[in-house]
């Protein structure tokens, strides 16, 4: 669906979504937190500064498959 806030909801193929927010939280790399979406928690992120680029995003999508993978 056409984005209307700056909040990203996703969830993690594996289903470890509170075990990753709270890794990735601890680590403090950055902050997400946790909502439920249809009866699923899923993680959150808010995008608040405009200057975060594609390669941030990716890092932090890519912070996650490490800390899901360890």
């Amino acid at each position: 669906h056409a984005p209307e806030t700056n909040i990203l909801c996703f969830a993690h193929a594996g289903g470890e979504d509170e075990r990753l927010r709270t890794a990735w939280n601890a680590a403090g790399d950055g902050w997400l937190s946790l909502t439920r979406l249809g009866g699923r928690a899923v993680l959150r992120a808010t995008v608040m500064n405009p200057f975060t680029t594609r390669a941030d995003c990716l890092a932090t999508l890519d912070g996650l498959a490490a800390l899901a993978a360890g």
